[in-house]
């Protein structure tokens, strides 16, 4: 499950907002929060293959990585969203049992516990 103790154990994640999708291409662009600061992110480092869910100006978390050639984008990009009703924070929870690692992961959306 994430939450925010696990946010705890991944200090190198950032928080933004997705400025720019290309969903015929599959990729985008998020804005970190408080910057001018773009990364560029593909469909498959979103988490849960939410990919074609996201939406301009959603609030999401990622991990900053690097690829081989040294350039810089989003990996990880998980959605961070407030319910309509209650105005709490919602956040994916993975399958009972599914770990960080498991590729085949899939995501309900809860309230933040």
């Amino acid at each position: 499950m994430w939450t925010t103790a696990t946010a705890d154990t991944q200090p190198n994640r950032m928080t933004g907002t997705i400025t720019r999708i290309v969903a015929d291409r599959g990729f985008g662009f998020i804005r970190v929060k408080n910057s001018s600061r773009e990364f560029f992110f593909h469909a498959s480092g979103v988490a849960g293959g939410y990919f074609d869910g996201l939406k301009v100006a959603q609030e999401v978390d990622f991990v900053e990585e690097s690829d081989i050639s040294g350039r810089v984008r989003a990996v990880d990009v998980r959605v961070l969203d407030l319910d309509s009703a209650t105005g709490d924070e919602l956040r994916p929870l993975r399958a009972a049992g599914a770990g960080d690692d498991d590729a085949g992961n899939t995501y309900d959306w809860h309230e933040a516990s």
